[in-house]
């Protein structure tokens, strides 16, 4: 099962794969309000949250805003906040997600980004 659930991450989420809806609907969307206040309360710069079934992915992400992104969208934008990281961060992720998942658990990731001050010239 957790082969499954790992060849699934990896072809959703660095094989730019196909992510349900369906499952998004049936698994996700009743948790988008306490995701919301989780998210805030953990004060998160933002969170993902990933869930499979059967070799489908489906993924939520939520920004500080309350901004809310589904599936491909989702990906999207957690690409371009990584944008340099991404691939490296996501196969850190893995086993994590993976083992999170097998044992019937979302896998959930919050972010607090650090604003790093720009050199300045002395």
């Amino acid at each position: 099962m957790k082969n499954r659930i790992k060849n699934a991450l990896q072809k959703s989420l660095l094989e730019n794969g196909e992510m349900s809806m369906g499952l998004y609907e049936f698994d996700m969307q009743e948790h988008i309000d306490e995701w919301i206040n989780d998210t805030q309360n953990d004060n998160d710069d933002y969170c993902f949250f990933i869930t499979e079934n059967r070799g489908d992915v489906a993924m939520v992400l939520i920004s500080r805003e309350n901004e809310i992104f589904i599936n491909e969208k989702a990906r999207e934008k957690l690409m371009k906040l990584w944008i340099k990281a991404y691939d490296h961060n996501i196969k850190l992720l893995l086993p994590t997600m993976t083992r999170n998942l097998s044992n019937g658990f979302f896998a959930i990731t919050g972010v607090k980004t650090s604003n790093q001050p720009t050199p300045t010239k002395s």
